[in-house]
């Protein structure tokens, strides 16, 4: 079975220059910048509403290796990783900014 995941693309450049605005860390090496982007994405979870759920994961999309917000997954064996409530995916959208819905990517 191929795992996937239900979520929103982002660009990791994008999770750095916001953590970097937010003063979540710095850029002054690779370790400083990872961690920079994971307290991003953790005050993006945290705003919209679906910290403890949401994670930031590698998917595959079109041969390349991208940055997704997941908000849940096809693994039976994964019972904490379900589809959130309209709720709060209407939320967290607002809070990432988009009328789009979530999509299915290949999980890496």
């Amino acid at each position: 079975m191929v795992v996937k995941v239900l979520g929103y693309l982002v660009e990791d450049e994008k999770l750095l220059q916001y953590g970097l605005h937010m003063k979540l860390g710095t850029d002054e090496d690779e370790l400083a910048k990872n961690n920079t982007i994971l307290e991003a994405a953790t005050a993006i979870f945290l705003r919209g509403g679906v910290w403890g759920h949401a994670r930031l994961v590698g998917v595959m999309v079109g041969g390349k290796l991208r940055s997704c917000f997941a908000l849940a997954s096809n693994d039976p064996n994964d019972i904490h990783f379900f589809i959130p409530s309209q709720e709060k995916l209407e939320r967290f959208k607002k809070v990432i900014m988009t009328d789009k819905d979530p999509r299915w990517y290949n999980y890496v």
